[in-house]
């Protein structure tokens, strides 16, 4: 074929039919594309016998429904004037449309999850970042005994102190990311209590419960929750006496009980605290 008259795209409902409807056209008597069909929003494309000719469009709605049997006209002249017409086919089927809206909404999905998973690892790091340029963790090193982690926390007992004070203490984990301990379950009594009796040699280690205003009633400071049930000693919680603390204590057989808030060891160095801080984790 040399001469190019037209160009048609047409399309049938059904793979099996032969009745098509235009969508798109060129010719070569005004050199613009025409749009035939109300499925269509763009159309370009034109003739030209140089070996350019195009026609291209872009359906208003792809789904499914603009599946079918597609077929593509080309008109014109062979080398000694006689009129040609070439067919081309291509068929495209629902399935094709369907698997293709699938791939495209897995994307999305993974995109998302990825974008999840990229943000999660900016705050991990940015929580270690802060952990380990903190100017206050190497008094970590030099004045508390770490434990091993227990459910993404580590627990911090200090060296033998000479002054108790319930406030400062809490102030002081607090500046370390953290706060006076509180026994959620046996199971972390259990492991605060080994924890003590192989490091320690104080008397008595404060923990952050207190019934300080609400006398007989136990709770933590930093997550209050009702119910606690505190693994006391025998004789423990005792009411009155201005004790509104608690302590792990020789005295109570390294088990819980009453303890002033305020305690002054007149230079013995036999109190400690422990400070509970969560640990970043990614």
């Amino acid at each position: 074929m040399s001469p190019i008259v037209s160009q048609v795209i047409a399309r049938a409902n059904q793979t099996d039919q032969s009745l098509f409807h235009d969508l798109a056209s060129t010719n070569d008597v005004d050199g613009h594309a025409h749009n035939l069909s109300q499925d269509i929003e763009v159309v370009s494309g034109s003739v030209d016998n140089n070996g350019e000719s195009s026609l291209q469009l872009k359906f208003r709605y792809p789904d499914s429904n603009l599946t079918g049997l597609f077929k593509c006209v080309v008109s014109g002249f062979d080398q000694i004037g006689k009129p040609v017409t070439e067919n081309a086919f291509i068929k495209v089927l629902p399935t094709s449309v369907t698997d293709l809206f699938e791939v495209i909404q897995t994307a999305k999905s993974n995109i998302s999850a990825l974008e999840k998973t990229v943000n999660q690892m900016q705050q991990c790091i940015d929580k270690f970042v802060v952990y380990n340029k903190s100017e206050t963790f190497p008094s970590l090193a030099s004045d508390f005994y770490a434990s091993d982690l227990f459910q993404d926390h580590r627990y911090y007992l200090t060296k033998g102190i000479e002054v108790f004070n319930y406030t400062e203490a809490q102030s002081e984990c607090e500046r370390f990311g953290g706060y006076l301990l509180e026994l959620d379950s046996h199971e972390e009594f259990l492991f605060v209590q080994n924890f003590i009796l192989k490091i320690s040699t104080n008397k008595s280690v404060w923990t952050g419960a207190t019934d300080d205003g609400h006398e007989g009633f136990w709770v933590n400071q930093h997550q209050a929750m009702a119910g606690l049930s505190f693994d006391w000693y025998r004789t423990q919680p005792s009411p009155g006496l201005g004790s509104h603390c608690q302590c792990f204590s020789i005295w109570y057989d390294w088990k819980l009980g009453v303890c002033y808030c305020y305690y002054d060891s007149k230079k013995r160095f036999d109190a400690s605290y422990v400070c509970e801080i969560p640990e970043p984790k990614c």
